[in-house]
């Protein structure tokens, strides 16, 4: 019998947390079926929602969650998430760390105007007193950002914190240590209360959480900096979804 698994994340939540364990699993289990699909938050809920997806994994909506949502999701959150600023390893500030204002000088590489990202991003800015960035290049897909960061070292790429650790594996390309950190919504598990795919909310809410690799004050949109859980995180997935299809 065909076992048919149908999760949503964002492109980078999906490489860094999922790829892995999902892979295992089909390995493992060749009746078994994944379909991944990759979209914003709000897409994303809206087809969990519909019943479209058994569940979601990634960054909660900006908006708080209604009582009717409320009612009917069940949500863990898994760890807090934040933006990540990149650029070309040539033009990396020789400082360990540098202030949101002292990037003015930079030529931004955005994404979307209405992503979680820009909209903290302005939040903070507007809230510091500090000029809302233009972008020099707006980008609709995120490994396009990472690309054009790595052609010029003047380009100041501004993504997710997963993206952003993706991107920096790749030689060229590195991270800016940016004060202050800018919090975006949490990644969290999320399904339908009348679904009940538990084991899996169960294994990644309990896996090992690192610790942030600075302790530069967050903007408190969530409570800290901390990277996406590794191979433990992988090897428990694949433990769960394993239950869930016996």
């Amino acid at each position: 019998k065909e076992h048919v698994l149908r999760l949503g994340s964002p492109s980078y939540t999906a490489v860094t947390l999922l790829a892995a364990p999902i892979a295992q699993l089909v390995a493992a289990h060749p009746a078994v079926r994944v379909e991944m699909v990759d979209a914003v938050a709000d897409t994303l809920f809206a087809q969990l929602k519909n019943g479209e997806l058994d569940f979601v994994v990634g960054s909660l909506p900006v908006q708080p969650m209604t009582d009717e949502d409320a009612a009917l999701l069940h949500t863990e959150i898994l760890y807090p998430d934040q933006i990540g600023f990149i650029m070309h390893s040539s033009g990396r500030p020789r400082a360990r760390s540098v202030a949101l204002k002292d990037l003015q000088g930079y030529s931004w590489v955005l994404p979307a105007r209405d992503s979680l990202v820009r909209h903290a991003l302005r939040s903070v800015m507007r809230d510091a007193g500090l000029p809302i960035p233009r972008a020099a290049i707006e980008v609709g897909s995120i490994p396009t950002i990472g690309a054009l960061v790595g052609q010029q070292p003047r380009l100041l790429g501004v993504v997710r914190t997963d993206a952003a650790h993706y991107f920096a594996r790749s030689a060229g390309i590195s991270m800016i240590n940016v004060r202050p950190r800018i919090a975006l919504p949490p990644v969290a598990i999320v399904h339908l209360k009348d679904n009940q795919p538990t084991s899996i909310m169960r294994a990644l809410s309990l896996c090992p959480k690192p610790a942030s690799h600075c302790s530069t004050p967050v903007i408190p949109i969530a409570q800290a900096t901390i990277r996406p859980a590794g191979s433990v995180a992988s090897r428990s997935l694949v433990a769960a979804m394993t239950q869930r299809l016996h």
